[in-house]
């Protein structure tokens, strides 16, 4: 046909269809999560309690892949996994006929402690390090999953707790979030947090902070945060990445991860004592992680399919210039 444009590179074509898909696939489940935090708040928390689990499963997959799958170790990734096996009990225990009378031993305090951790180190961890929405990166995906959609959960349980009660009775009514005060808010958060932090540093102390690309190929959280923020290892004192395994430089992180998280319970405190706030932030981290996802395809579609074009053409004039 006269004035068509001629078809793409197959190499080409190939890699474009492959993003083309997974970014569809993961949008086609955002419309789904959009709808229903839109329209059904109450029914939100099983779009979380079931990508949450496939989430998780993807992310030890594509892990084991890459030998990065000690991040799961990580706080954000053990709480994610907790309120998902959560969730997923709590949808177990509806659907059996005698749910309404198996809440008897549940208190608020786990209610509290959930909120508390989604608006607290989840919800700034999307601004702090700049998450992006990225469809057809699971590492990018799963990164902004586990920051962004806890907030958003608690969100619907925390101010459309009526509508959640109509249509799930007796499920989260042992874990309504009571009105305290700020100290008794913050209390249970803190605990689960510091079983974590202990736990965690003890393993770091013994075994993780070997755990390196460059010696047993694995890599942790810790290893790979003092590669790519040099403000962060410059203020830890750590000016050679050879000295990251060291005991003093693991414990200076731990203690700034600990100040950074119990920092960020202030904002949590913000969003349950005000649904303004609470609103406010979600849209906020929204907003951050569309921001970053939108320039990291910018760079995507400029730079990187440039290069590919290039490389393609360059190939192809080397067989012409062959024949």
């Amino acid at each position: 046909m006269a004035g068509a444009s001629p078809p793409p590179p197959p190499a080409l074509s190939r890699q474009l269809s492959s993003v083309e898909k997974d970014a569809l696939k993961t949008a086609l489940e955002k419309v789904v999560s959009s709808y229903l935090f839109g329209h059904s708040p109450e029914h939100f928390w099983l779009v979380y309690c079931c990508q949450a689990l496939l989430t998780q499963i993807f992310r030890l997959v594509d892990g084991m892949k890459h030998m990065s799958y000690l991040y799961l170790l990580d706080f954000c990734w053990i709480c994610n996994l907790f309120f998902s096996i959560k969730g997923t009990l709590l949808l177990l225990d509806a659907i059996s006929p005698e749910y309404l009378h198996s809440g008897s031993g549940r208190s608020s305090t786990f209610g509290l402690a959930a909120f508390m951790i989604a608006c607290g180190p989840l919800g700034c961890s999307v601004i702090a390090f700049s998450n992006a929405m990225v469809l057809h990166s699971i590492q990018h995906y799963t990164a902004v999953f586990i920051h962004l959609f806890p907030p958003l959960t608690l969100w619907t349980l925390r101010w459309h707790a009526e509508d959640v009660d109509r249509a799930w009775p007796g499920v989260f009514s042992a874990y309504r979030l009571q009105e305290v005060g700020w100290l008794e808010v913050v209390t249970p958060a803190c605990t689960a947090y510091f079983v974590w932090w202990f736990a965690f540093t003890g393993w770091m102390l013994v075994h993780g902070r070997h755990q390196h690309k460059d010696t047993t190929g694995l890599d942790t959280v810790y290893h790979y945060t003092m590669r790519s923020n040099k403000v962060l290892a410059n203020l830890l004192g750590l000016r050679d990445l050879k000295d990251a395994p060291k005991a003093k430089f693991v414990l200076r992180y731990m203690f700034a991860h600990a100040v950074a998280v119990n920092l960020s319970f202030a904002n949590a405190l913000g969003c349950y004592f005000s649904k303004v706030y609470h609103s406010f932030f979600c849209i906020l981290i929204l907003a951050v992680a569309l921001w970053f996802g939108s320039v990291k395809y910018n760079k995507i579609m400029t730079r990187h399919y440039v290069k590919s074009l290039e490389a393609l053409i360059n190939d192809r004039d080397q067989s012409a210039k062959a024949d």
